[in-house]
């Protein structure tokens, strides 16, 4: 189903955007199928591979040199990593690099300490870093980033371009539910929270009946779901709640059973715009 759904969504992108544009696809290096999606994707038709939560060493076996392929870290030790292991094995650079800093929304890659103790790196620090170390390889940055003085900041420390999610989740356009959206513009800097996924990560999501009750929540899943061994880092009787059934229940609009990711600007959604609207008050801020 998950193979038929990386070809659905390609061609429902494709009839939107004609020829517009690149179509990257965001795969979790810590799926249990990564190698089976990241050639599905190619086969879809995707210009581009975007993969984190974990370090993809492997990913150019998986595809031709053909689709561009992105690594999403979070410290210049990780690219550096990458790019020896995919030089050494696969005569491959990435052709882009998405540097996500500590205000992302779901998975990050920092410690929990680190994040609960407000000692991870500044993301501008981190571009300057990267960009200084490898400055042929397009950057963009990602996590916090809201508002057009956002954008100037990170673009002055070197980043080519941003990446922009949490800001998007609250437009017409967007496919997730309502009750997400609403979530979001309802949302104070009090609702947001960070908690610990069965992925192996920490990860930043809405207050929610669900993540805050996450010690009792392994037993109601159980009884619920069967699981389907959909991540490498989990263990499915050691987990504290499935993350594949409570991401689809955000997915179906269910506030009391759902886990809805958010960076941490999502305080600042006054309420519903288009992407137009969007993307217009960015160049204007």
């Amino acid at each position: 189903k998950n193979l038929e759904a990386i070809a659905r969504e390609a061609e429902k992108a494709r009839t939107i955007a004609g020829s517009r544009g690149l179509l990257g696809l965001n795969i979790m290096h810590a799926g249990t199928h990564y190698a089976q999606y990241c050639r599905q994707a190619e086969a879809s038709g995707y210009d581009a591979i975007l993969s984190g939560a974990g370090l993809a060493l492997e990913l150019p076996a998986y595809v031709s040199d053909d689709i561009l392929l992105a690594p999403i870290v979070s410290s210049l030790r990780a690219l550096q990593l990458i790019v020896k292991t995919w030089n050494r094995r696969y005569s491959r650079m990435p052709d882009f690099v998405v540097v996500e800093g500590s205000e992302a929304g779901g998975h990050l890659g920092f410690s929990r300490e680190m994040l609960d103790q407000g000692s991870c790196p500044d993301l501008s620090g981190i571009v300057q870093e990267i960009k200084d170390q490898f400055p042929e390889i397009p950057l963009f940055a990602a996590g916090g980033i809201f508002d057009g003085a956002d954008v100037r900041r990170i673009m002055a420390a070197g980043a080519d371009g941003v990446q922009v999610a949490t800001r998007l989740i609250a437009t017409w356009e967007c496919d997730a539910p309502q009750v997400f959206k609403d979530l979001l513009i309802r949302a104070g800097k009090e609702d947001i929270m960070l908690l610990d996924s069965p992925a192996g990560f920490p990860a930043r999501a809405l207050k929610t009946p669900f993540s805050l009750q996450l010690d009792d929540s392994l037993e109601r899943n159980k009884a619920e779901m069967v699981c389907t061994n959909c991540l490498k880092t989990c263990s499915h009787q050691a987990a504290p709640y499935c993350l594949s059934h409570a991401l689809m229940k955000a997915a179906e609009g269910d506030e009391a059973q759902g886990l809805f990711f958010t960076g941490s600007s999502a305080w600042k959604i006054c309420g519903m715009q288009s992407v137009k609207e969007v993307v217009r008050d960015l160049m204007n801020e």
